[in-house]
């Protein structure tokens, strides 16, 4: 006669703190949980000057998910917090990446997404115009 015991585990609850799956890992730390990266991010206008407002960064949407966003120190995001989309003025000539990371029930991407901006000065004013 043969015994055989069979273990059987549902699929990871991602918010629980319990190992539902049976593979040694619970919750964020376990890769069922971990949300995908989020896509390419799409810019309304690049290069962009200092003094633009208005201009949008997007990644595709997916349901569930809210979105981590950062800019560079010469940016500051208008509209959009949490979204796939946000609003960005360029308030300095510091440039930079503006990166996103993906969260689902609390856990955050493995990794983010980053779209390098371009950044122009402001061309200076033309000196005055003398006629002759």
């Amino acid at each position: 006669t043969t015994t055989t015991s069979v273990t059987i585990y549902e699929p990871e609850k991602c918010n629980d703190s319990i190992d539902n799956d049976g593979d040694g890992l619970a919750d964020c730390y376990d890769s069922e949980c971990v949300p995908t990266n989020p896509g390419t991010v799409t810019a309304s206008l690049n290069p962009v000057c200092v003094g633009d407002t208005g201009i949008t960064y997007t990644v595709p949407s997916v349901v569930g998910y809210t979105y981590n966003w950062t800019v560079p120190a010469g940016a500051t995001i208008t509209a959009g917090t949490g979204t796939n989309k946000i609003t960005v003025s360029w308030t300095s000539n510091i440039g930079g990446q503006i990166c996103v990371e993906s969260v689902s029930l609390g856990c955050t991407s493995a990794g983010q997404t980053c779209f390098s901006v371009t950044l122009n000065d402001i061309p200076p004013q033309p000196a005055d115009i003398i006629k002759g």
